[in-house]
């Protein structure tokens, strides 16, 4: 899993995450998306993500959860 855009506040969560979703990778062959977002609470609220996928699928993968998400 790489970190494809990362905030310095959020930093440290994700090199965490990277770290235990690498142990999870090796021994269940799965995939994922890591995705850290500031709290409601923050006047800027942005994310932070990292993904086992490439740039494109990444995209395309949010693209899909926005549309499963649609209310």
């Amino acid at each position: 899993m790489k970190i494809l855009h990362t905030l310095p506040r959020h930093n440290e969560q994700l090199l965490k995450m990277q770290q235990f979703v690498g142990v999870m990778e090796k021994s269940h062959q799965g995939k994922y998306i890591c995705v850290v977002i500031d709290t409601p609470e923050t006047i800027n609220r942005q994310a932070s993500y990292a993904s086992s996928f490439d740039n494109e699928d990444t995209h395309k993968i949010f693209q899909a959860l926005a549309e499963q998400t649609k209310q």
